[in-house]
């Protein structure tokens, strides 16, 4: 080759290569997430590992009547001190949502039969089974039984408010492993999901196989 050509080549060759790795990085590798968002080093998955499991902090979270406490103990089991039951439980959902996020959607998502909108079409059969079986008809139905201002219902809105408020405040470096994955977003916690997950995780504690079967 001419002098000039190789030139040219060895500077065109590394930067096709550095521009279709750039190209490949934010693109979906099959079920997998595109590997620059997930590997960036600021908010991507090393993230999670500088993340407190078990926080010693200050956390405002909107809408408390009035301070609460929160306890660790030895098993590492919070346990809530607060002088309202909404309170309590404004704070229980925004601690669940720090700890167990992807669990709660998972297991609402497994009710409702949304799953494949995550996994695929592999999951359709699952979620078709779970509509057919009629969990969520009981939870919706189970929620709009009690009175809007009954104490049930400003438990459970609490519950939800709380949820949200670790969603709202989640940011890139934030979001749990799992999500990461999947290349998805928390969705919104709504006051039904938690009926939602009692009945699935009421179903699950049952334990009947042969309602399983799809």
């Amino acid at each position: 080759l001419p002098p000039w050509l190789q030139r040219a080549l060895r500077v065109a060759v590394p930067g096709l290569i550095l521009a279709a790795a750039l190209v490949a990085g934010f693109r979906p590798l099959g079920p997998l997430p595109p590997l620059g968002p997930f590997l960036e080093p600021a908010h991507g998955v090393w993230a999670v590992a500088a993340q407190s499991d078990l926080p010693d902090e200050r956390i405002t979270i909107p809408g408390l009547g009035d301070s609460v406490r929160v306890v660790f103990d030895e098993r590492e089991v919070p346990h809530i001190f607060a002088r309202s039951v909404e309170d309590a439980a404004r704070t229980l959902g925004y601690l669940h949502a720090r700890f167990r996020l992807f669990q709660l959607e998972l297991q609402t998502r497994a009710t409702t039969g949304t799953l494949s909108e995550w996994l695929g079409p592999s999951l359709l059969a699952f979620d078709r089974s779970q509509r057919r079986l009629g969990l969520a008809w009981s939870a919706e139905r189970d929620y709009a039984e009690p009175d809007p201002n009954s104490e049930v219902a400003r438990i459970v809105n609490a519950y939800a408010e709380g949820v949200n408020a670790r969603i709202d405040e989640l940011g890139p470096g934030d979001l749990p492993l799992e999500y990461r994955l999947l290349n998805a977003r928390p969705q919104r916690w709504r006051p039904v999901n938690s009926f939602y997950l009692l009945k699935q995780m009421g179903f699950i504690l049952a334990y009947l196989p042969e309602a399983l079967t799809y």
